[in-house]
């Protein structure tokens, strides 16, 4: 498993950027999931918008102009890194996502 699912008993398994973003600090809790989030947050940006707006789901399959994640999915472009920061200290991922989290924020 490489994206965080929001039904796995179904055949849709994408990585619904809002149930990441809700769900990231129990997984913290639970596991050491900083590696698995990392991955996943540059998937985010890397289907980022060129406006700036994060997708709702990421991998952004280009098959699926889904536009992008509005409120709550859009955030975790922005609240998932900053978790990964508060939960382990990294400040890797903030600072290097920063100029793409103020891209994100123009964008609302």
């Amino acid at each position: 498993m490489d994206v965080p699912t929001d039904c796995p008993q179904r055949d849709e398994r994408l990585g619904w950027t809002g149930d990441a973003q809700v769900f990231i600090r129990t997984a913290m809790f639970n596991m050491n999931v900083a590696g698995f989030f990392t991955k996943w947050i540059r998937d985010l940006e890397d289907a980022q918008y060129p406006d700036g707006a994060y997708p709702a789901v990421a991998p952004n399959p280009s098959a699926w102009p889904i536009g992008d994640g509005g409120p709550a999915w859009a955030d975790a472009g922005v609240i998932c890194p900053w978790t990964i920061y508060l939960g382990y200290g990294d400040t890797h991922l903030p600072r290097s996502s920063l100029q793409l989290h103020v891209s994100a924020l123009l964008h609302f």
